[in-house]
């Protein structure tokens, strides 16, 4: 009885870390979701325009026209 009660704790401990790291997941896809949906994140990189000038190495940029 005793070894099924110290399986029940670790088997709750684990799920509540599941659970954690489910909602840390969640909140970090909700931060990219939003960083991407940021307007001009090429202009205010730049501190204005974000047209044709060359971007930093590996900087990702949405080019306009």
């Amino acid at each position: 009885m005793q070894r099924l009660k110290q399986l029940e704790d670790e088997n709750r401990r684990l799920k509540q870390i599941v659970a954690e790291q489910t909602l840390d997941i969640q909140a970090l896809k909700a931060l990219v979701a939003k960083k991407w949906e940021a307007p001009s994140l090429g202009a205010r990189r730049w501190g204005g325009s974000a047209t044709r000038r060359r971007p930093a190495f590996g900087a990702r940029v949405a080019w306009s026209a």
